[in-house]
């Protein structure tokens, strides 16, 4: 059951499902990306549809312009906002951001040589910078109007050239209350934010999204929705996102390389730590801890001999 209205919604929850919304569309929008950018191909090379066209003494464009069009304005969209929120946060943007063609007016796109393998890279680094300090800018007073907008532009792409079948995720293994199968999903309906099913892949069994809508529920959905949106783990770290995704200290993080041999990859002046590594030696060092705390004695302490009765 999808909701059908949101009067009883607290906004805030109305606000950070918009968030997680702009989220999850920024996991694909590179692969969406270069989709279009690959649609600008020469025009007289298109599939016809088989229906007569009226005749004109025009000639035809040498490319498809409406691909070409809807890429560059979602590029220029997405520098546009991390220049601003690079400026506003005072975090150095990507490299990458540069490489757009430009007039006095901003960003206009990407340049003309790029393919759609670099249109997918130069808009995964944009993307992947956003996702990066997502929480930050949801904490910003102008956070708001940039989910509004991000949302509408690039919900605005993917209704154009809508992909010829959705890309797998990973699924939480909800079972089904019908068929017992662990294959219950969250769905979004349309791009209100609220308009959400909660829905079985095998039988076809829809919950009840609306009750999750409310509280104390709204704090797990958004969490499921995440996990369920997230992208593939990354196998390096700069040494910035190790500290933030493992919640240490930067002191910490040296001396795992300086101490446990933690290997390190520099790369552009940046220093990059293999995931596992530091997860394997943060594993380690909680596992330590909990074991001397463990030793502790159980029971009254034995008698001094000062004490003992003869």
């Amino acid at each position: 059951m999808t909701i059908a209205a949101t009067t009883d919604v607290d906004p805030a929850a109305v606000a950070a499902l918009a968030a997680t919304h702009v989220r999850a569309k920024l996991t694909t929008v590179a692969d969406l990306v270069a989709y279009v950018r690959g649609l600008v191909v020469p025009g007289g090379a298109q599939p016809s549809d088989g229906q007569p066209r009226a005749s004109t003494s025009e000639a035809p464009f040498p490319i498809r312009v409406d691909p070409l069009e809807a890429s560059d304005w979602t590029y220029a969209h997405l520098l546009n906002w991390v220049r601003y929120w690079s400026t506003e946060l005072q975090i150095q943007p990507p490299v990458t951001a540069t490489y757009a063609w430009a007039t006095h007016g901003g960003p206009q796109g990407f340049r003309s040589t790029v393919t759609p393998e670099g249109a997918h890279g130069l808009t995964s680094t944009l993307a992947t910078w956003l996702l990066l300090h997502h929480d930050a800018i949801r904490r910003q007073a102008d956070g708001g109007q940039y989910f509004t907008q991000l949302d509408e532009v690039l919900g605005q792409l993917q209704k154009r050239f809508p992909t010829k079948a959705p890309q797998a995720r990973p699924v939480l293994p909800r079972a089904c209350p019908v068929c017992s199968e662990p294959k219950m999903r969250i769905e979004w309906r349309s791009d209100a934010v609220t308009d959400i099913a909660i829905v079985c892949g095998y039988c076809g069994f829809e919950g009840d999204a609306k009750a999750l809508m409310k509280e104390p529920n709204v704090r797990s959905l958004l969490a499921d929705i995440r996990v369920e949106e997230a992208p593939e783990p990354a196998e390096w770290w700069t040494k910035q996102q190790a500290v933030d995704e493992m919640r240490i200290t930067l002191r910490t993080l040296n001396r795992y390389i300086q101490n446990e041999g933690l290997a390190t990859h520099t790369k552009d002046g940046v220093v990059w730590v293999r995931a596992e590594g530091v997860r394997d030696l943060w594993r380690e060092k909680q596992a330590r801890r909990l074991a001397t705390n463990m030793r502790r004695r159980v029971g009254a302490d034995p008698a001094s001999p000062a004490e003992t009765v003869v």
